[in-house]
């Protein structure tokens, strides 16, 4: 909506949601023991949220923008449940038509070994019915893609030339992070295409504190320096492509006048790989990567999941004397936005070794390297069909608490299916079907050796009955068994001690529901879904959690 200038304009995103839990199983037997009493059996939530935009254009190369976000439980008594806050804020225009530059909330993102926000784990191909609601978490964490949202300024600009080059372009970005002490994020990237043979480039970024922003320890400050380069080179065959690309840098951390830190380090990264895309819709790619043990890139290693916090939902489950907190499962990713963290973490973050090891920090995961490889599949012709396989073979390069060294595997595939546009129907006909399989070995004394195992399959059907009335169904099995070694952390990521971890469990996510869509940005979805929960270990544990949940979508 705007009005006859196009100087005002407004948007608008709104969503009410409500859900019905119930907690059962083995846990809620009155013939056990140890069965729960920490937790009512039911609860009931609802929320309901509107997001108003404002645009403001005083000229065709300039606007500001902010959002307001109203919020309340539906059932509060005049406006108790009530809250209004302003969600974003930034200036955004062009300078001279050259410079592109924006202050205030930005989204900003490089490199998966400098800045970036890796995907969580246990997500391979998720049915609709789950990345649905996901996609609702996401947005309620402000996540843009593969991208944190930080407070600061980013200026973009770029030069064309008929000769030499074909392209130079530019970013550079300062902000400041939510942090004690002050911590700044600066750095930029500087992009080159030569030809469409050959693109070159080359970020920078520092994470770093003030001095006299801590009381405790006034000089003291951390900088954190991230280095590196890329180059990407290709060639035509006939009608195969191949790519030769590749980043390479290093990490420097320095720690100036703080008690018990350790000693300034430095470390290395590289990643190569070749790329071939093939006849019929066929890309095929094998690789090479190291990342140093000491490899330290906060804004490239902070984890979405955040394993050390509790759900939102049946925090804690036991016996009163003996509850024990929840532990993170597969139902709370996918539907509790609380676990997930959406700021820059300074410190390595907690993983569950069960739901894999060898990448949770994401691709700059340091103290790793070895071999990968990955096939690509897009029906040519109705783009029909999609699929991938990928494999990584990794091991440690510096062995934690013996000098054995942990083996790493996984493996990966996927593949959609589009069923209507195989046969050109109208009606939307989609199947997807995700695999994982993980493991970690490490050979030695009975004291010293780690066999973990664990493996997930995704399916989900989404199909079009009546126009704009679909029926979604998905399916999460996920199962872990055998024994690892937790590194427990202290200050400085330096580690502290090693806790033996053993697990046996599994858990089963069931959902079916329906969805209509009123138009393109109009949506009401209701669903149920279960959740069962088992560990081998000690079946007293185990549960079920089952949810109604009714999402209603609009966005203007």
């Amino acid at each position: 909506m705007a009005n006859a200038q196009q100087k005002f304009s407004f948007s608008g995103v709104g969503r009410t949601i409500l859900f019905n839990d119930y907690l059962g199983g083995e846990l809620k037997n009155p013939a056990n023991e140890l069965a729960d009493t920490s937790n009512v059996d039911r609860t009931f939530q609802s929320q309901l949220r509107f997001d108003l935009g404002f645009q403001f254009r005083p000229n065709p190369n300039n606007h500001v923008e902010a959002v307001i976000r109203m919020e309340n439980e539906l059932g509060g008594f005049y406006g108790a449940a009530t809250n209004i806050e302003l969600r974003t804020l930034y200036a955004a225009g062009v300078f001279k038509n050259a410079v592109k530059y924006q202050v205030g909330d930005i989204n900003f993102q490089l490199s998966p070994y400098t800045l970036h926000n890796p995907l969580e784990e246990v997500n391979v191909n998720e049915a609709s019915i789950f990345s649905a609601y996901k996609d609702i978490v996401y947005y309620e964490n402000l996540y843009d893609s593969l991208s944190y949202r930080q407070q600061g300024a980013v200026i973009d600009f770029a030069l064309e030339a008929d000769k030499g080059f074909e392209e130079l372009a530019c970013k550079t970005f300062l902000t400041r992070q939510r942090t004690n002490p002050e911590t700044f994020l600066g750095g930029g990237e500087l992009t080159l295409q030569q030809s469409k043979y050959l693109s070159l480039g080359s970020r920078y970024i520092n994470y770093f504190n003030l001095k006299k922003t801590d009381l405790s320890n006034p000089s003291g400050q951390l900088r954190n320096g991230v280095l590196s380069v890329d180059a990407a080179l290709h060639y035509q065959l006939k009608k195969m492509r191949f790519s030769f690309v590749t980043e390479t840098g290093f990490a420097n951390t320095q720690y100036d006048s703080i008690p018990n830190a350790p000693d300034n380090t430095t470390d290395y990264f590289y990643d190569v790989a070749l790329k071939t895309q093939l006849n019929m819709g066929l890309t095929a790619t094998v690789g090479y990567k190291d990342v140093g043990a000491d490899y330290y890139a906060p804004a490239a290693q902070t984890r979405r999941i955040n394993h050390n916090a509790r759900p939102t939902h049946f925090k804690t489950i036991g016996n009163d004397s003996l509850a024990i907190n929840r532990p993170i499962s597969l139902y709370d990713m996918i539907y509790d936005q609380n676990l997930y963290r959406n700021t820059i973490s300074p410190d390595y973050m907690g993983y569950n070794p069960k739901f894999g090891t060898l990448a949770p920090y994401g691709e700059a995961t340091p103290n790793r390297r070895g071999l990968y490889a990955e096939l690509n599949y897009l029906e040519p012709k109705q783009q029909a069909i999609s699929a991938f396989a990928n494999i990584a073979l990794m091991q440690e390069i510096r062995g934690e608490g013996t000098s054995n060294l942990r083996n790493f595997m996984r493996i990966q595939a996927a593949t959609t299916w589009w069923f209507n546009r195989l046969y050109k129907g109208e009606k939307t006909f989609k199947s997807t079907i995700g695999f994982e399989y993980n493991t970690t070995n490490r050979q030695g004394e009975a004291f010293q050796t780690i066999d973990l195992r664990s493996t997930l399959l995704e399916i989900g059907l989404d199909y079009e009955l009546f126009t704009n009335f679909s029926l979604l169904t998905g399916c999460k099995f996920w199962q872990a068994k055998g024994n690892e070694f937790q590194t427990v952390l202290a200050g400085f990521n330096q580690p502290f001690n090693y806790n033996l971890y053993e697990v046996n469990e599994s858990e089963m996510l069931l959902a079916a529901g329906v969805q209509y869509n009123f138009n393109r940005n109009i949506y009401l979805n209701a669903q149920y879904n279960l959740s069962a929960w088992t560990n081998q270990l000690n079946n007293s544990q185990s549960y079920t959690i089952s949810r109604f949940l009714l999402v209603y979508s609009m966005e203007f």
